[in-house]
């Protein structure tokens, strides 16, 4: 005989699992509603890929209770997103599991990083990706067909972005997530006349406000160090307003330091991404830069 379906809370286990994985943020990609508020009221809610009862999105009957209401197939979405995968169509069992699956990755280093450091263990070892060779893709993408590189600019500009990508892909997992997420929000006073090397701008406070963490959180502020070590970032005053006011704000550079133009490949991967509608948090987590050349 079958077993009748019923909804079943899960286990204090999976929520702990649940919550450790979230990052304290909305699963969807490029959200950042936060799933616990500063006054540690659970403002998120708790989302079954496939549903827990007949009638639900995704239903499967050959699930079991136990099955439905374990932590393969629960995830911590916002109300506005909640809705949103309520469209089967576009988010089909499988989807749902890949956008799980995307998020946890990136905060799951979170848990192992102690471990990794008391072994001395080298955790970037094996953690390579494959140089960009011309970068004609990401050019005609930001500036279209007809734009034309110098041939000593475009070799910078290769140089330069591979240089990079190694730096990064040598910050602990952590840092790699709070770089990440600084890019993300990062900013950039445009103008249709040039893009200079170090606009691209960053206030940390903001990315702490997006890990539901405080302004001075030490975790946070000691990658920014590691970051700043790495020389993937420094401190610099920037003009960010109409009155050309001057704050202290951290600014993205590059790691080649004899480029002779003025190239800053952060911004322009960041374009590359915004042009094609791409999480650049899960773009650098891909680790795979084969679409920016032609």
């Amino acid at each position: 005989m079958s077993e009748v379906p019923k909804r079943l809370a899960p286990a204090s286990e999976t929520l702990r699992r649940l919550f450790s994985l979230s990052g304290n943020i909305c699963y969807f990609p490029g959200c950042t509603h936060l799933m616990i508020d500063s006054s540690g009221n659970f403002i998120g809610q708790i989302c079954h890929i496939e549903a827990a009862m007949p009638g639900g999105e995704r239903f499967n009957k050959n699930m079991s209770n136990e099955e439905r209401r374990n932590f393969d197939n629960l995830m911590l979405l916002c109300y506005e997103h909640h809705v949103a995968t309520n469209d089967v169509v576009k988010y089909d069992v499988q989807s749902l599991k890949t956008i799980k699956d995307k998020h946890e990755s990136i905060f799951s280093a979170d848990l192992v990083i102690d471990k990794l450091l008391l072994s001395l263990k080298d955790y970037t070892k094996g953690n390579t990706f494959k140089k960009v060779l011309n970068l004609k893709n990401l050019f005609s993408t930001i500036w279209g067909s007809n734009h034309n590189t110098a041939p000593d600019e475009l070799e910078d500009l290769v140089s330069s972005f591979n240089s990079s990508i190694e730096k990064y892909i040598k910050l602990t997992p952590y840092s790699q997530k709070v770089f990440a997420t600084g890019l993300a929000r990062s900013n950039h006073p445009y103008s249709i006349y040039r893009i200079d090397n170090e606009s691209l701008y960053v206030d940390f406070c903001e990315v702490c406000s997006a890990f539901g963490k405080a302004k001075n959180d030490y975790d946070i502020w000691n990658s920014v160090q590691e970051i700043e070590a790495k020389n993937l970032m420094i401190r610099t005053e920037v003009y960010i307003s109409s009155d050309l006011h001057e704050q202290s704000r951290h600014v993205y550079r590059n790691c080649l330091d004899s480029n002779e133009y003025d190239i800053n490949i952060w911004l322009w991967l960041k374009n590359y991404c915004e042009k094609k509608d791409i999480f650049i948090q899960d773009y650098l987590l891909e680790l795979n830069f084969e679409d920016l050349d032609d």
